[in-house]
């Protein structure tokens, strides 16, 4: 790899960190494009716009240490972008409550598959509103910086702090309601 601080680089360098970059977080950027869109559809295109965006703005990378904040940043303003847009398309209220009703089913099926496996954690964080959610993604999945998740979103460090505790807060009551759900449940099978 190409230090960006080097006087000069080719272009051809830094093409070629961006393509290894890209290569690297290619599964980052798609699941935090996930988390924020629910679709995979919609996802795959957010991290392909989010491709274009970055390289048409490749000479505004200053350093390769900032790469993935930088990237990540322009996918989850495309993010919100993609999301804004569907907001305004008026859907009819069955498919809406259809799709709401899958993906309740989809979380709880998950849930009750894989216990231990940490798929109850990621349904909780799923539960989670958006602007927690990106948070705990970016700060638990992606290993980003407080200082970094500031940047990606735009946020002082201290409303990033302040959500990260609000969301484990959030998940905590969460997952104590399902560990509560499933003792009543074994209690139940056993009683009767």
């Amino acid at each position: 790899m190409i230090d960006f601080h080097k006087k000069n680089p080719s272009v051809k360098q830094r093409e070629e960190c961006f393509i290894n970059g890209i290569r690297e977080y290619k599964h980052n950027l798609f699941r935090i494009a996930k988390s924020i869109l629910h679709h995979d559809a919609e996802a795959e295109d957010a991290v392909s716009e989010t491709i274009c965006k970055a390289y048409s703005r490749l000479d505004s990378l200053r350093s390769l240490e900032s790469f993935k904040p930088w990237v990540m940043k322009i996918l989850i303003n495309e993010c919100y972008a993609a999301a804004k847009r569907r907001s305004r398309i008026e859907y009819w209220p069955q498919v809406e409550n259809a799709c709401l009703e899958d993906r309740n089913i989809a979380i709880q099926a998950g849930v009750e598959d894989s216990r231990g496996s940490g798929s109850e954690l990621r349904a909780a964080v799923s539960l989670l509103d958006q602007e927690f959610r990106t948070v705990v993604i970016l700060f638990y999945y992606e290993d980003l910086s407080i200082k970094d998740i500031s940047k990606v979103l735009s946020l002082p460090q201290g409303t990033v702090k302040s959500r990260l505790a609000r969301a484990k807060q959030k998940l905590k009551v969460l997952l104590e309601i399902e560990k509560g759900f499933e003792g009543k449940g074994e209690m139940n099978d056993g009683s009767f």
